[in-house]
């Protein structure tokens, strides 16, 4: 809407008279061009004159003009409108007006802090940006950025800061009460939402704010209770300390405790109240005369820092004093290089034997422990005893400890219950003391007890075992230990595997393997059976069912090579059919000449003349005789049943 006013000549006048001389006529119309349009458009008269001039009052006084701009093509932008007067015989000169069109609420972003986050430091930093699509002369319409927290015990405010395109605040809340805080956030313009939510969109956020003190915290580095305190006038204590982000440490008390009579000492460690700042927090040291107390007296440190509000949890670490009545003799040394924190143990389930657990696990003390003045066999182990934890009570009963050092757990030979889930012993430590009575202590160690089962499943089930097809099955048992393939029917050896450290096996049976015959199959493993004629898991391996048209080409193969063989038999024979006719009946002297085929007949056999070729064949394969010598091969005899040559039992080599 536009509103104005419009009068003739001159404004004034004492009286009606006066006035309508000065004015010297009357406003007939007002008229408004608006953006965008070529025509004139009339105003409304708002003064109530009703065409009458007087010293109070005349036509268009005040006037009116509304024109909607919300289909404004060029949206929100700066807009122009044209305005003149009419008194019946001239225009007045037009005035024009520029006005920034404002069509809807500017859009906030809020990027930090994120919704359901902690704050712990005293002020929250607020981060986003604001658009508005006014871009005309006036610049940027972004006018304020508005919060409305709630939050406990009925906390409220309200407040707005300068807006802009980008914009940040923080907020500080290190008076306020810890708890859940609600925030919401909108921007406004020079039309929409000035103090009020209004039609804007509102960005929520819901904050943590933690405004009480955190308490400190603080480690003991030095010792750590792995290893014997050395008695002197100077043992060092070092520790760590720190108190987060919301402050400092002030000083960290130390007490120290004589655990053979509960007294607390009077003359340990005064409170540290030197630091130095190290990453997040800050290092601490102190010096503790150790000279004067027992050898082999056990002690507990205790330290807790303050930051000015509240104490840090204590920190408590136990030692034991090494004090040996040579004070040169070094103490038995421990090498944590190779230690391992956790050694596992499968025992199988369901099983009796003796083998249940693979023989358990077994640590050889030799590779950890030594004595630099003195030898290992010197040495005398045993195990820690902590008074304060019963857990370790039967650590001697279920692990022993042989003459060579060798530590070893068997759950199956040293336990009596049967829940393998118990079976598991955490922080074993072993103590060593040489002959002056100085000791040291291992790392702990846990033997983990993992129960498994004993099994077997077939991967390719129903598939026929065939001479590229074994049949593949695999299970799990105990690592180390020899799974057997048997037959269910005669108990035969078919094959075996050892299982895999990790308790899995695999085993593939081949054709060659299962014989070329089917047979259901059983798995034994240390006297337990997976599988049987009571079991309804036994395994029926089928062989050949899948390889009909290989073993068709092996008989056909067989076939032909015996007919091949056949032939050449015959041959042999029909030869005889070549000698002369005059040989038969004639004597003849012994021919000095050597036969070259006498290695490959036998002997001579007098044949009757009027006997047919065909019968003297039949006569020699019906008659077999000895094996002939070779002159051409000696030391090898031709045997015709087999149809090879075959060593010469009776041959003597010629002497030289």
């Amino acid at each position: 809407m536009i509103t104005g006013s419009a009068w003739d000549g001159q404004l004034g006048g004492q009286t009606d008279f006066l006035a309508y001389n000065l004015q010297f006529g009357l406003v007939n119309r007002v008229e408004i061009q608006p953006p965008g349009s070529s025509d004139w458009y009339y105003a409304v008269d708002t003064s109530g004159a009703n065409g009458e001039l007087t010293k109070d009052n005349h036509p268009f006084k005040s006037w009116s003009f509304e024109w909607d701009l919300s289909a404004h093509p060029e949206g929100e932008s700066d807009v122009t409108f044209r305005i003149r007067s009419y008194d019946g015989l001239d225009y007045s000169p037009v005035e024009v007006r520029k006005f920034k069109l404002n069509l809807v609420p500017p859009t906030l972003y809020l990027n930090e802090p994120l919704d359901g986050s902690t704050h712990t430091n005293g002020k929250i930093l607020f981060t986003g940006t604001a658009s508005d699509p006014y871009s005309g002369t006036w610049g940027s319409d972004i006018q304020d950025i508005w919060f409305d927290v709630s939050g406990p015990n009925g906390y409220s405010s309200h407040f707005a800061i300068n807006g802009s395109v980008a914009w940040a605040y923080q907020w500080n809340f290190d008076e306020l009460e810890s708890g859940e805080y609600d925030f919401e956030v909108w921007a406004s313009d020079s039309d929409y939402c000035d103090d009020t939510q209004d039609i804007c969109v509102i960005q929520t956020r819901t904050v943590i704010v933690v405004n009480d003190n955190i308490i400190p915290v603080v480690d003991l580095l030095e010792p750590d209770g792995t290893e014997t305190v050395r008695a002197a006038s100077n043992t060092t204590l070092i520790g760590f300390a720190s108190d987060g982000a919301d402050g400092t440490i002030t000083r960290v008390e130390i007490t120290i405790t004589d655990l053979a009579s509960g007294l607390i000492l009077n003359n340990g460690p005064g409170p540290v109240t030197q630091f130095t700042k190290t990453g997040p927090g800050y290092s601490w040291s102190a010096i503790w005369d150790t000279s004067k107390l027992d050898h082999q007296g056990q002690y507990e440190i205790s330290v807790k820092a303050y930051d000015g509000e509240d104490y840090s949890i204590s920190d408590v670490v136990r030692i034991t004093i090494d004090k040996p009545t040579d004070e040169n003799n070094i103490p038995p040394q421990f090498d944590r290089t190779d230690w391992k924190s956790t050694v596992t143990i499968f025992c199988v389930v369901g099983s009796s034997s003796e083998n249940q657990c693979g023989s358990g696990a077994a640590i050889d003390l030799n590779q950890f422990f030594s004595d630099p003045d003195g030898d290992f066999s010197e040495l005398s182990i045993d195990f820690v005893d902590d008074a304060t934890d019963s857990s370790d009570d039967f650590h001697p009963v279920y692990v022993i400890i042989d003459g060579e050092g060798v530590a070893r757990y068997d759950p199956a030979s040293s336990r009596t219950d049967e829940e393998i889930s118990s079976w598991t012993l955490e922080n074993v430590r072993f103590v060593v003391t040489d002959k002056q009575d100085s000791i040291v202590f291992s790392e702990g160690v846990t033997f983990l007890v993992k129960p498994i089962e004993f099994n077997a499943q077939r991967i390719d089930v129903g598939e026929a075992v065939t001479s590229d097809n074994p049949a593949i099955f695999e299970g799990t048992g105990l690592p180390g230990s020899r799974i057997e393939a048997r037959s269910i029917s005669s108990s035969s050896f078919i094959k075996s595997v050892l299982v895999g450290e990790n308790g899995i096996w695999s085993m593939e049976l081949t054709q060659q393997d299962m014989n070329d015959a089917s047979s259901k199959i059983k798995f034994e493993m240390d006297g337990q059976t997976f599988g049987g004629t009571n079991d309804p898991t036994s395994f029926n391996v089928a062989v050949g069912a899948e390889d009909e048209g290989g073993n068709l080409f092996l008989i056909i193969g067989l076939v032909i090579a015996a007919l091949v063989l056949l032939g050449a038999v015959g041959y042999f024979f029909i030869e005889l059919e070549d000698i002369d006719d005059e040989t038969f009946g004639v004597e003849e002297e012994p021919v000095a000449k050597e036969d070259p085929y006498a290695w490959g007949r036998k002997d001579s056999v007098e044949l009757p003349a009027a006997q047919p070729a065909q019968q003297v064949v039949q006569q020699q394969v019906a008659q077999p005789e000895a094996p002939a010598a070779s002159g051409q091969h000696p030391g090898w005899l031709w045997d015709q049943e087999s149809n090879q040559w075959v060593p010469d039992p009776n041959y003597q080599p010629p002497s030289q």
